[in-house]
């Protein structure tokens, strides 16, 4: 079961274009949201404990009103662009430059929905950051 959405939310957020594209049943809705959910859970920082109940990063009851309305526009704008992406586009990572002289890159996984980064963003969300950390033992290499 959806945690971070409903399928009311999502019905009622998605533009014109999505909405053709949404399953009928709300069965079926309910299990894009809950992939819609991982993509937010993924660009949120990993130190983040996950929930034990429902396994996802966030607790709403944690969470303040309007946190609470971002994190289901940002899981809502998750479906909408998974509805408008095909299935190729989604299983993809983004490769971009495969090489560069004799240096040669791996697949990159996608980029999150951005409309979903947008919807999060400012609501004081903890992110993954991208950079390097000490390492857990202390140790600081430099």
């Amino acid at each position: 079961m959806s945690t971070y959405a409903t399928t009311e939310e999502v019905r009622a957020y998605v533009c014109i274009e999505a909405a053709v594209l949404l399953p009928k049943d709300d069965d079926d809705l309910e299990a894009m949201i809950e992939t819609a959910e991982l993509d937010v859970d993924r660009i949120l920082s990993p130190s983040l404990p996950r929930d034990p109940v429902t396994g996802r990063k966030l607790t709403l009851a944690d969470l303040s009103v309007v946190q609470v309305e971002a994190l289901s526009r940002a899981t809502c704008a998750a479906v909408e662009w998974r509805a408008l992406q095909t299935e190729e586009a989604l299983a993809e990572g983004d490769s971009g430059i495969e090489a560069a002289g004799s240096v040669q890159f791996t697949d990159q996984p996608r980029p999150p929905a951005p409309k979903m980064i947008e919807e999060l963003s400012g609501h004081g969300f903890a992110w993954r950051s991208g950079t390097v950390g000490t390492p857990p033992d202390g140790d600081d290499e430099t």
